[in-house]
């Protein structure tokens, strides 16, 4: 588990708040509800309809939401971004940036 979920599940844990949390970790709200949804820490009318194999355009339309909205409340499927330590996909990616912006700067 990355130390960012690690660090959030603790204070979570102590009672804080998402807002609390955020500000301790100085990270956005937003990504400590999305951490702690998918570490189990809360869960969202978005992500049980989601468990249960809803897309993310039904459950918006259901929910009478956004669809950024119930992204923002279901778990993470392919890691947190900017993790300490990256999937094999997210190290490709970022390889593959790295080549296309020293190539545009050649």
């Amino acid at each position: 588990m990355d130390a960012l979920m690690i660090a959030a599940s603790r204070l979570r844990e102590q009672g804080l708040s998402i807002k609390e949390i955020s500000r301790r970790l100085n990270v956005s709200e937003q990504k400590i509800l999305k951490i702690l949804v998918t570490i189990g820490a809360i869960d969202t009318e978005d992500a049980k309809l989601y468990r249960q194999g809803m897309t993310i355009d039904e459950i918006a339309k259901k929910l009478n939401k956004a669809r950024n909205s119930v992204i923002a409340r279901i778990p993470y499927d392919k890691g947190i971004y900017n993790a300490e330590y990256p999937t094999k996909n997210a190290l490709a990616v970022r390889r593959s940036k790295a080549r296309k912006r020293a190539a545009a700067e050649a």
